[in-house]
Protein backbone atom coordinates (compact mmCIF):
# COMPACT_ATOMS: atom_id res chain seq x y z
CA UNK A 1 0.00 0.00 0.00
CA UNK A 2 2.87 2.50 0.80
CA UNK A 3 3.67 1.78 -3.35
CA UNK A 4 0.24 2.32 -4.63
CA UNK A 5 0.43 5.19 -2.61
CA UNK A 6 3.22 6.72 -4.28
CA UNK A 7 1.29 6.05 -7.61
CA UNK A 8 3.13 2.44 -7.93
CA UNK A 9 0.84 0.35 -10.30
CA UNK A 10 0.93 -2.99 -11.45
CA UNK A 11 3.58 -3.18 -14.34
CA UNK A 12 6.02 -0.15 -12.67
CA UNK A 13 9.16 -1.10 -11.72
CA UNK A 14 11.23 -0.25 -8.22
CA UNK A 15 14.55 -0.78 -7.65
CA UNK A 16 17.08 -1.06 -4.32
CA UNK A 17 20.65 0.19 -3.75
CA UNK A 18 21.34 -1.18 -0.71
CA UNK A 19 23.77 -3.49 1.61
CA UNK A 20 21.95 -6.70 2.90
CA UNK A 21 18.74 -5.47 5.01
CA UNK A 22 15.60 -6.98 6.24
CA UNK A 23 13.71 -4.59 4.11
CA UNK A 24 14.31 -6.17 1.09
CA UNK A 25 11.88 -9.29 2.28
CA UNK A 26 9.27 -6.66 2.87
CA UNK A 27 9.80 -5.12 -0.91
CA UNK A 28 9.86 -8.65 -2.45
CA UNK A 29 6.45 -9.66 -1.25
CA UNK A 30 4.91 -5.81 -1.72
CA UNK A 31 6.23 -6.03 -5.20
CA UNK A 32 4.84 -9.62 -5.83
CA UNK A 33 1.55 -8.57 -4.10
CA UNK A 34 1.08 -5.77 -6.82
CA UNK A 35 2.61 -7.38 -9.51
CA UNK A 36 5.38 -4.85 -9.65
CA UNK A 37 8.90 -5.92 -10.97
CA UNK A 38 11.51 -5.33 -8.71
CA UNK A 39 15.47 -4.76 -9.16
CA UNK A 40 18.23 -5.05 -6.73
CA UNK A 41 21.07 -2.62 -7.76
CA UNK A 42 24.71 -4.35 -7.15
CA UNK A 43 26.00 -3.06 -3.49
CA UNK A 44 29.80 -2.67 -4.92
CA UNK A 45 28.45 -0.73 -7.86
CA UNK A 46 30.01 2.57 -8.34
CA UNK A 47 27.58 5.35 -9.57
CA UNK A 48 27.76 5.02 -12.97
CA UNK A 49 27.29 1.35 -13.21
CA UNK A 50 24.01 1.64 -11.06
CA UNK A 51 22.83 4.62 -12.83
CA UNK A 52 23.14 2.23 -15.75
CA UNK A 53 21.10 -0.56 -14.17
CA UNK A 54 18.35 2.08 -12.44
CA UNK A 55 17.62 3.55 -15.66
CA UNK A 56 17.98 0.62 -17.64
CA UNK A 57 15.43 -1.43 -15.32
CA UNK A 58 12.91 1.97 -15.35
CA UNK A 59 12.72 1.92 -12.27
CA UNK A 60 9.84 4.82 -10.96
CA UNK A 61 11.25 4.15 -7.28
CA UNK A 62 14.50 3.48 -5.86
CA UNK A 63 14.80 2.23 -2.21
CA UNK A 64 18.40 3.56 -1.06
CA UNK A 65 20.49 2.97 2.04
CA UNK A 66 21.30 5.92 4.19
CA UNK A 67 25.53 5.09 3.38
CA UNK A 68 24.72 5.40 -0.55
CA UNK A 69 23.10 8.80 -0.51
CA UNK A 70 27.23 10.19 -0.92
CA UNK A 71 27.19 7.73 -4.06
CA UNK A 72 23.71 8.26 -5.18
CA UNK A 73 23.84 12.63 -5.48
CA UNK A 74 26.01 13.06 -8.14
CA UNK A 75 23.98 10.62 -10.56
CA UNK A 76 20.65 11.68 -9.68
CA UNK A 77 20.07 14.04 -12.46
CA UNK A 78 20.94 10.89 -15.12
CA UNK A 79 18.23 8.72 -13.69
CA UNK A 80 15.25 9.24 -15.96
CA UNK A 81 12.89 7.28 -15.27
CA UNK A 82 12.82 7.47 -11.02
CA UNK A 83 10.05 9.67 -9.21
CA UNK A 84 11.00 8.91 -5.50
CA UNK A 85 13.28 8.46 -3.59
CA UNK A 86 12.99 6.42 -0.34
CA UNK A 87 15.72 6.24 2.26
CA UNK A 88 15.94 3.23 4.38
CA UNK A 89 15.29 4.25 8.20
CA UNK A 90 13.22 6.85 10.16
CA UNK A 91 14.93 9.91 8.92
CA UNK A 92 14.42 12.16 5.44
CA UNK A 93 17.17 13.22 3.71
CA UNK A 94 17.21 15.95 1.18
CA UNK A 95 14.62 15.22 -1.95
CA UNK A 96 14.13 11.55 0.02
CA UNK A 97 11.28 10.39 1.93
CA UNK A 98 11.68 8.46 4.83
CA UNK A 99 11.11 4.49 4.42
CA UNK A 100 9.77 3.88 8.18
CA UNK A 101 7.43 7.40 7.61
CA UNK A 102 6.08 5.92 4.35
CA UNK A 103 4.93 2.75 6.01
CA UNK A 104 3.82 4.76 8.64
CA UNK A 105 1.16 6.16 6.35
CA UNK A 106 0.39 3.01 4.73
CA UNK A 107 -3.23 1.15 4.96
CA UNK A 108 -2.76 -2.20 6.02
CA UNK A 109 -5.62 -3.86 3.95
CA UNK A 110 -5.18 -6.06 1.10
CA UNK A 111 -4.64 -3.99 -2.24
CA UNK A 112 -6.58 -6.85 -4.06
CA UNK A 113 -4.84 -6.51 -6.86
CA UNK A 114 -5.30 -9.58 -9.47
CA UNK A 115 -1.54 -10.86 -9.95
CA UNK A 116 -1.27 -14.19 -12.39
CA UNK A 117 1.29 -17.00 -12.96
CA UNK A 118 2.55 -14.53 -16.17
CA UNK A 119 2.73 -11.44 -14.91
CA UNK A 120 6.25 -10.11 -14.41
CA UNK A 121 7.91 -10.57 -10.99
CA UNK A 122 11.92 -9.67 -10.83
CA UNK A 123 14.40 -8.22 -13.22
CA UNK A 124 17.83 -9.36 -11.86
CA UNK A 125 21.04 -8.43 -13.75
CA UNK A 126 23.74 -10.65 -14.47
CA UNK A 127 27.32 -10.25 -13.00
CA UNK A 128 27.95 -8.48 -15.84
CA UNK A 129 31.85 -10.62 -16.36
CA UNK A 130 31.14 -10.26 -19.69
CA UNK A 131 30.72 -7.14 -20.53
CA UNK A 132 27.61 -4.68 -19.76
CA UNK A 133 24.71 -6.40 -16.97
CA UNK A 134 22.01 -8.01 -18.41
CA UNK A 135 18.16 -8.17 -17.08
CA UNK A 136 16.78 -11.22 -16.10
CA UNK A 137 12.95 -11.11 -16.52
CA UNK A 138 11.13 -13.64 -14.71
CA UNK A 139 7.59 -14.20 -14.29
CA UNK A 140 5.81 -14.88 -11.18
CA UNK A 141 5.41 -18.57 -12.09
CA UNK A 142 9.04 -19.04 -12.64
CA UNK A 143 9.73 -17.72 -9.76
CA UNK A 144 7.90 -20.41 -7.97
CA UNK A 145 9.53 -22.78 -9.60
CA UNK A 146 12.53 -21.88 -8.37
CA UNK A 147 11.34 -22.00 -4.86
CA UNK A 148 9.39 -25.68 -5.70
CA UNK A 149 12.83 -26.70 -6.20
CA UNK A 150 14.97 -25.74 -3.75
CA UNK A 151 12.16 -26.54 -0.90
CA UNK A 152 12.71 -29.89 -2.04
CA UNK A 153 16.60 -29.70 -2.92
CA UNK A 154 17.28 -28.60 0.61
CA UNK A 155 14.46 -30.46 2.85
CA UNK A 156 13.49 -27.42 4.00
CA UNK A 157 10.38 -26.95 6.74
CA UNK A 158 9.52 -24.97 9.73
CA UNK A 159 12.36 -26.04 11.82
CA UNK A 160 14.95 -24.99 9.29
CA UNK A 161 18.11 -22.45 10.46
CA UNK A 162 18.99 -21.29 7.70
CA UNK A 163 22.86 -19.12 7.07
CA UNK A 164 23.43 -17.88 3.95
CA UNK A 165 25.46 -15.19 2.43
CA UNK A 166 23.92 -14.67 -0.77
CA UNK A 167 23.39 -11.33 -1.67
CA UNK A 168 19.81 -9.79 -1.87
CA UNK A 169 20.88 -7.58 -4.24
CA UNK A 170 21.11 -11.02 -6.66
CA UNK A 171 18.55 -13.27 -7.61
CA UNK A 172 20.52 -16.01 -5.13
CA UNK A 173 19.73 -13.70 -2.10
CA UNK A 174 16.41 -14.27 -3.28
CA UNK A 175 16.54 -17.54 -3.68
CA UNK A 176 17.62 -18.24 -0.38
CA UNK A 177 15.18 -16.55 1.49
CA UNK A 178 11.69 -16.57 -0.06
CA UNK A 179 11.79 -20.84 0.16
CA UNK A 180 13.40 -20.27 3.59
CA UNK A 181 9.73 -18.04 4.45
CA UNK A 182 7.89 -20.36 2.45
CA UNK A 183 8.76 -23.32 4.44
CA UNK A 184 8.55 -21.34 7.85
CA UNK A 185 12.00 -21.60 8.12
CA UNK A 186 14.61 -18.55 9.19
CA UNK A 187 17.70 -17.39 7.87
CA UNK A 188 20.50 -15.72 9.36
CA UNK A 189 21.74 -12.76 6.46
CA UNK A 190 25.62 -11.98 7.40
CA UNK A 191 27.78 -8.82 5.64
CA UNK A 192 29.49 -9.32 2.91
CA UNK A 193 31.85 -10.79 3.16
CA UNK A 194 30.69 -13.04 5.87
CA UNK A 195 32.71 -12.45 8.90
CA UNK A 196 34.04 -16.56 9.22
CA UNK A 197 34.39 -16.14 13.49
CA UNK A 198 30.92 -14.48 13.80
CA UNK A 199 29.60 -17.22 11.47
CA UNK A 200 30.83 -20.22 14.32
CA UNK A 201 29.89 -18.48 16.63
CA UNK A 202 26.40 -18.26 15.60
CA UNK A 203 26.50 -21.71 14.11
CA UNK A 204 26.75 -22.43 17.95
CA UNK A 205 24.47 -20.29 19.43
CA UNK A 206 21.91 -20.66 17.12
CA UNK A 207 22.65 -24.75 16.13
CA UNK A 208 22.04 -23.78 12.49
CA UNK A 209 21.55 -26.53 10.57
CA UNK A 210 21.52 -25.63 7.28
CA UNK A 211 24.35 -23.71 5.18
CA UNK A 212 23.85 -21.85 1.84
CA UNK A 213 27.14 -20.30 0.36
CA UNK A 214 28.98 -20.27 -2.57
CA UNK A 215 32.21 -22.60 -2.86
CA UNK A 216 34.85 -19.83 -2.06
CA UNK A 217 33.08 -18.97 1.35
CA UNK A 218 32.94 -22.75 2.13
CA UNK A 219 36.52 -22.52 1.55
CA UNK A 220 37.48 -19.54 3.75
CA UNK A 221 34.85 -21.32 6.77
CA UNK A 222 36.91 -24.93 6.61
CA UNK A 223 40.45 -23.16 6.10
CA UNK A 224 39.59 -21.09 9.28
CA UNK A 225 42.40 -21.75 11.80
CA UNK A 226 40.13 -22.07 15.15
CA UNK A 227 37.37 -25.08 13.44
CA UNK A 228 38.58 -27.67 15.69
CA UNK A 229 37.28 -25.42 18.76
CA UNK A 230 33.65 -25.25 17.33
CA UNK A 231 31.47 -28.01 17.37
CA UNK A 232 29.73 -28.57 13.97
CA UNK A 233 27.46 -31.48 14.48
CA UNK A 234 24.31 -29.44 14.08
CA UNK A 235 24.66 -28.88 10.38
CA UNK A 236 22.67 -31.41 8.50
CA UNK A 237 22.66 -29.57 5.34
CA UNK A 238 25.33 -27.66 3.40
CA UNK A 239 24.07 -26.00 -0.12
CA UNK A 240 26.48 -24.81 -2.75
CA UNK A 241 25.90 -22.86 -5.79
CA UNK A 242 27.25 -20.19 -8.12
CA UNK A 243 30.28 -21.62 -9.39
CA UNK A 244 32.05 -24.72 -9.88
CA UNK A 245 32.08 -26.59 -6.91
CA UNK A 246 35.38 -28.69 -7.47
CA UNK A 247 36.39 -32.59 -5.34
CA UNK A 248 38.83 -30.89 -3.11
CA UNK A 249 36.30 -28.22 -1.94
CA UNK A 250 33.88 -30.99 -1.39
CA UNK A 251 35.80 -33.20 0.19
CA UNK A 252 37.37 -30.34 2.56
CA UNK A 253 33.28 -29.27 3.44
CA UNK A 254 32.66 -33.51 3.84
CA UNK A 255 35.86 -33.54 6.72
CA UNK A 256 34.41 -30.22 8.70
CA UNK A 257 30.71 -30.80 8.60
CA UNK A 258 30.22 -34.68 8.72
CA UNK A 259 26.78 -34.98 9.65
CA UNK A 260 25.71 -32.33 7.12
CA UNK A 261 24.49 -33.78 3.83
CA UNK A 262 25.99 -32.17 0.46
CA UNK A 263 24.08 -31.02 -1.95
CA UNK A 264 25.71 -28.77 -5.29
CA UNK A 265 23.03 -27.06 -7.46
CA UNK A 266 24.28 -25.91 -10.74
CA UNK A 267 22.57 -22.73 -12.01
CA UNK A 268 22.54 -19.33 -13.09
CA UNK A 269 20.28 -16.06 -13.22
CA UNK A 270 18.20 -17.45 -15.66
CA UNK A 271 17.65 -21.34 -14.52
CA UNK A 272 18.15 -23.99 -12.00
CA UNK A 273 19.36 -26.88 -13.98
CA UNK A 274 20.38 -29.81 -11.63
CA UNK A 275 20.93 -30.78 -7.91
CA UNK A 276 23.24 -33.86 -6.65
CA UNK A 277 23.07 -35.51 -3.16
CA UNK A 278 26.04 -36.41 -0.93
CA UNK A 279 26.34 -39.67 -2.32
CA UNK A 280 26.53 -38.23 -6.10
CA UNK A 281 28.51 -35.07 -4.65
CA UNK A 282 31.74 -37.17 -3.18
CA UNK A 283 31.33 -40.26 -5.74
CA UNK A 284 31.06 -38.58 -9.41
CA UNK A 285 33.80 -35.75 -10.20
CA UNK A 286 32.07 -32.42 -11.70
CA UNK A 287 28.41 -33.71 -11.65
CA UNK A 288 25.58 -31.56 -10.67
CA UNK A 289 23.35 -34.50 -10.36
CA UNK A 290 19.94 -35.45 -11.88
CA UNK A 291 17.54 -32.29 -13.35
CA UNK A 292 15.48 -30.30 -10.73
CA UNK A 293 11.41 -31.01 -10.91
CA UNK A 294 9.70 -29.27 -13.31
CA UNK A 295 12.83 -28.97 -16.04
CA UNK A 296 14.22 -30.87 -18.99
CA UNK A 297 17.95 -31.08 -19.32
CA UNK A 298 19.61 -32.05 -22.89
CA UNK A 299 23.16 -31.65 -23.76
CA UNK A 300 23.28 -30.11 -27.83
CA UNK A 301 25.25 -28.77 -30.52
CA UNK A 302 25.08 -25.53 -31.85
CA UNK A 303 22.40 -26.31 -34.34
CA UNK A 304 20.44 -27.97 -32.00
CA UNK A 305 20.83 -31.56 -32.30
CA UNK A 306 20.37 -33.87 -29.10
CA UNK A 307 24.06 -35.78 -28.41
CA UNK A 308 24.20 -39.23 -26.94
CA UNK A 309 25.41 -40.13 -23.92
CA UNK A 310 29.06 -38.61 -22.64
CA UNK A 311 29.33 -37.00 -26.00
CA UNK A 312 30.53 -32.78 -24.83
CA UNK A 313 27.97 -30.05 -25.50
CA UNK A 314 26.05 -27.35 -24.92
CA UNK A 315 23.80 -27.93 -21.52
CA UNK A 316 20.34 -26.37 -22.21
CA UNK A 317 17.30 -26.45 -20.66
CA UNK A 318 13.38 -26.21 -20.94
CA UNK A 319 11.19 -26.37 -17.61
CA UNK A 320 9.27 -24.23 -14.87
CA UNK A 321 12.94 -22.21 -14.18
CA UNK A 322 13.75 -20.84 -16.89
CA UNK A 323 13.40 -17.15 -17.02
CA UNK A 324 11.71 -15.16 -19.82
CA UNK A 325 14.30 -13.45 -21.23
CA UNK A 326 17.00 -10.48 -21.58
CA UNK A 327 14.79 -7.48 -20.83
CA UNK A 328 15.36 -4.66 -24.33
CA UNK A 329 17.88 -7.18 -25.45
CA UNK A 330 16.29 -9.24 -27.85
CA UNK A 331 19.41 -10.56 -29.85
CA UNK A 332 20.85 -11.74 -26.67
CA UNK A 333 17.79 -13.16 -25.98
CA UNK A 334 17.25 -15.19 -29.27
CA UNK A 335 21.18 -15.98 -29.19
CA UNK A 336 20.89 -17.71 -25.85
CA UNK A 337 18.09 -20.16 -27.30
CA UNK A 338 19.43 -22.92 -29.51
CA UNK A 339 16.05 -24.59 -31.19
CA UNK A 340 12.47 -24.49 -30.17
CA UNK A 341 12.52 -22.83 -26.73
CA UNK A 342 15.81 -24.53 -25.09
CA UNK A 343 18.02 -22.13 -23.28
CA UNK A 344 21.85 -22.39 -22.85
CA UNK A 345 23.88 -20.20 -20.91
CA UNK A 346 26.91 -21.30 -22.42
CA UNK A 347 27.99 -24.25 -20.24
CA UNK A 348 30.27 -27.11 -21.68
CA UNK A 349 29.07 -30.59 -20.36
CA UNK A 350 27.02 -33.91 -20.99
CA UNK A 351 25.35 -36.47 -19.73
CA UNK A 352 25.97 -40.45 -18.35
CA UNK A 353 23.87 -42.87 -19.21
CA UNK A 354 21.73 -42.27 -16.05
CA UNK A 355 20.87 -39.00 -16.68
CA UNK A 356 23.15 -37.28 -13.93
CA UNK A 357 24.65 -34.05 -15.57
CA UNK A 358 27.64 -33.11 -15.73
CA UNK A 359 29.46 -29.50 -16.15
CA UNK A 360 33.15 -29.03 -17.37
CA UNK A 361 33.17 -24.93 -17.53
CA UNK A 362 31.64 -22.13 -19.31
CA UNK A 363 32.65 -21.85 -23.37
CA UNK A 364 34.13 -18.60 -22.91
CA UNK A 365 36.47 -19.91 -20.03
CA UNK A 366 37.94 -23.03 -22.66
CA UNK A 367 41.83 -22.61 -23.31
CA UNK A 368 42.63 -23.03 -26.84
CA UNK A 369 46.18 -23.85 -26.42
CA UNK A 370 48.22 -24.80 -29.80
CA UNK A 371 44.77 -26.64 -31.31
CA UNK A 372 44.09 -28.46 -27.81
CA UNK A 373 40.94 -27.58 -25.62
CA UNK A 374 41.80 -27.37 -22.05
CA UNK A 375 38.79 -26.82 -19.56
CA UNK A 376 40.28 -24.69 -16.20
CA UNK A 377 38.33 -26.69 -13.97
CA UNK A 378 39.91 -29.58 -14.59
CA UNK A 379 43.30 -27.64 -14.40
CA UNK A 380 41.90 -26.34 -10.88
CA UNK A 381 40.53 -29.29 -9.66
CA UNK A 382 44.01 -30.96 -9.35
CA UNK A 383 45.66 -27.77 -7.89
CA UNK A 384 43.14 -27.18 -5.19
CA UNK A 385 44.33 -30.92 -3.81
CA UNK A 386 47.88 -29.36 -3.51
CA UNK A 387 48.19 -28.99 0.62
CA UNK A 388 49.57 -25.48 0.41
CA UNK A 389 46.96 -23.97 -2.11
CA UNK A 390 43.36 -22.52 -0.83
CA UNK A 391 42.32 -20.89 -4.17
CA UNK A 392 42.95 -21.15 -7.58
CA UNK A 393 42.01 -20.19 -10.94
CA UNK A 394 43.04 -21.48 -14.41
CA UNK A 395 43.01 -18.53 -17.66
CA UNK A 396 44.74 -18.50 -20.74
CA UNK A 397 47.36 -16.14 -21.07
CA UNK A 398 49.38 -14.90 -24.16
CA UNK A 399 51.68 -17.31 -25.60
CA UNK A 400 53.33 -16.29 -29.39
CA UNK A 401 53.50 -19.88 -30.15
CA UNK A 402 50.38 -21.21 -28.65
CA UNK A 403 47.79 -18.62 -28.91
CA UNK A 404 47.43 -19.26 -25.66
CA UNK A 405 49.60 -20.79 -22.09
CA UNK A 406 47.48 -22.68 -19.45
CA UNK A 407 48.16 -20.16 -16.56
CA UNK A 408 47.50 -20.52 -12.57
CA UNK A 409 46.92 -18.22 -10.18
CA UNK A 410 47.40 -18.55 -6.91
CA UNK A 411 46.29 -17.93 -3.37
CA UNK A 412 48.58 -20.03 -0.97
CA UNK A 413 47.24 -21.39 2.66
CA UNK A 414 48.27 -18.74 5.83
CA UNK A 415 51.46 -19.45 6.52
CA UNK A 416 52.78 -20.42 2.88
CA UNK A 417 55.09 -18.53 0.95
CA UNK A 418 55.00 -18.57 -2.85
CA UNK A 419 58.42 -19.03 -4.65
CA UNK A 420 59.63 -20.40 -8.15
CA UNK A 421 60.55 -23.37 -6.17
CA UNK A 422 56.79 -23.97 -4.36
CA UNK A 423 55.81 -23.51 -8.34
CA UNK A 424 58.02 -26.25 -10.04
CA UNK A 425 56.66 -28.12 -6.49
CA UNK A 426 52.77 -27.41 -7.87
CA UNK A 427 53.92 -27.80 -11.74
CA UNK A 428 55.25 -31.83 -10.37
CA UNK A 429 52.22 -32.07 -8.36
CA UNK A 430 50.14 -31.76 -11.44
CA UNK A 431 51.99 -34.46 -13.87
CA UNK A 432 50.95 -37.53 -14.63
CA UNK A 433 47.55 -35.91 -13.07
CA UNK A 434 46.52 -35.04 -16.50
CA UNK A 435 47.92 -35.11 -20.18
CA UNK A 436 51.06 -32.32 -21.08
CA UNK A 437 49.29 -29.84 -22.72
CA UNK A 438 46.76 -28.98 -19.52
CA UNK A 439 49.87 -28.37 -17.47
CA UNK A 440 50.35 -25.09 -15.66
CA UNK A 441 53.23 -23.30 -17.74
CA UNK A 442 53.02 -20.49 -15.47
CA UNK A 443 52.10 -19.98 -12.10
CA UNK A 444 51.46 -16.96 -10.36
CA UNK A 445 50.90 -16.55 -6.27
CA UNK A 446 48.39 -13.95 -5.50
CA UNK A 447 47.48 -12.06 -1.82
CA UNK A 448 43.57 -12.92 -3.69
CA UNK A 449 41.10 -13.44 -6.54
CA UNK A 450 38.63 -10.73 -8.01
CA UNK A 451 35.37 -11.17 -7.59
CA UNK A 452 32.09 -9.90 -8.69
CA UNK A 453 29.43 -8.82 -6.12
CA UNK A 454 27.61 -12.34 -6.69
CA UNK A 455 30.77 -14.16 -5.04
CA UNK A 456 31.55 -15.77 -8.11
CA UNK A 457 35.33 -15.34 -9.65
CA UNK A 458 35.85 -12.64 -12.01
CA UNK A 459 38.14 -14.58 -14.50
CA UNK A 460 37.21 -11.56 -16.60
CA UNK A 461 39.30 -8.77 -14.85
CA UNK A 462 41.73 -11.31 -14.16
CA UNK A 463 42.83 -11.94 -18.02
CA UNK A 464 42.32 -8.40 -18.61
CA UNK A 465 45.83 -7.92 -16.40
CA UNK A 466 47.53 -10.76 -18.79
CA UNK A 467 46.19 -9.56 -21.97
CA UNK A 468 46.12 -5.53 -21.67
CA UNK A 469 49.15 -5.01 -23.68
CA UNK A 470 48.60 -7.50 -26.39
CA UNK A 471 46.94 -6.45 -29.90
CA UNK A 472 44.81 -9.06 -31.07
CA UNK A 473 42.48 -11.42 -27.93
CA UNK A 474 41.16 -14.62 -27.98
Amino acid sequence: NALTNLGVKKGDSVAFWTEDRLEHVEIWYACSKLGVVWTGVNARYTGKEAEYVINHSDAVVLFVSPAFVDVLKPIQANLKNVKHYIVFGDRDIEGMKSYEALLAKASDTDPEVEVRDNDWDSLCYTSGTTGTPSGSLRTQSSGFGWEFGMIQALHLTHESKVWSPYPNYHWGGNVTTRPVLASGGTRWIPGSPPDVKEFFEILQKEKVNTVMAIPSIGAMICSYPDIDKYDTSCVRYWFSSGSAWLMPMREAVHKCFPNAELIDLYSCTEAFFAWATTEEVLKYERTSGFPATGNEVRIMDRDGRELPPNKWGLLCIKGISVHEGYYKNPEKTRDSIIKDGWFTAEDIGFKDEEGRVYVADRAKDIINTGGELVYPAEVENVILSHPKVAQCAVIGTPDPIYTERVTAVIVLKPGEKGSDALANEIKEFCRGKMASFKLPRKIDFVKELPYVGSGKLDKKALRAKYWKEEKFKV
